[in-house]
């Protein structure tokens, strides 16, 4: 878990990282500050109970949509995603609000050039809660124990596509043999820059300017299913 926070830390995208979902609203929130939201959660289970207790009438209200907005996030990971009226006023004064604290700064002489990044950003988001945002990109990575997680595995979460759409890795051993002059490695300068290379696709960033939007930049590449590959395709699904 730590180890997944370093990277994204060493990557310049922390600004995008979340450790908890608090609500609904939170969710488009965070999506209008940057294209991409990455939640790492620990004891995700937790969360998650959370959730299926508010489902049920017996939790906090504001958990009752998340799991929606989750699922309608991934549907429009290529698309517009639009947010409801009432919704989109509540994000915008909030926005607001974190515009007028960068113009006191501003009036008390902080740095232009430092605030810019920032102006830059929460302008774009304003903008993105009128129009919609194009292409949101959420992610979500959770530790919990099998116990904690087993239990928010019922009928609704599995026929929704929750978690269908999870990749889940259980560790079978609860007691693990012991791995002899074992010790951790330092995150090399090359993988970061190997990751670095991969995720700004090319472009030159400074992965520490402070308040830089996390977005995807640059064409997509497609990649086409070849024609044997649909054939085989077309075979199995009567299958």
């Amino acid at each position: 878990f730590q180890s997944v926070t370093l990277l994204m830390h060493r990557l310049g995208v922390s600004q995008a990282m979340h450790g908890k979902i608090k609500s609904e609203q939170e969710i488009y929130r965070n999506l209008l500050r940057n294209q991409g939201a990455f939640y790492s959660i620990d004891e995700i289970g937790i969360m998650l109970q959370k959730v299926t207790q508010a489902a049920k009438g017996t939790g906090a209200a504001y958990y009752i949509a998340v799991i929606g907005a989750l699922m309608e996030i991934y549907s429009k990971s290529q698309g517009i995603l639009t947010i409801t009226g009432d919704l989109k006023e509540e994000i915008k004064e909030g926005l607001m609000a974190e515009l007028a604290k960068l113009n006191k700064l501003k009036d008390k002489g902080e740095n232009p050039a430092k605030l810019e990044p920032m102006y830059q950003r929460l302008n774009q988001a304003l903008m993105d809660a009128d129009s919609g945002m194009r292409d949101p990109f959420l992610t979500i990575f959770g530790t919990t124990t099998p116990e904690t997680f087993d239990a928010t595995v019922n009928t609704e979460n599995v026929k929704n596509g929750f978690i269908a759409r999870a990749l889940i890795l259980r560790e079978t051993e609860n007691n693990p043999r012991w791995k002899d002059d074992f010790c951790a490695q330092e995150l090399s300068d090359n993988l970061v820059m190997r990751l670095m290379g991969l995720y700004w696709g090319g472009h030159t960033h400074d992965a520490s300017q402070h308040g830089q939007r996390v977005e995807r930049q640059g064409d997509k590449v497609a990649i086409v299913t070849r024609p044997d590959a649909s054939e085989m395709l077309d075979e199995i699904r009567d299958v």
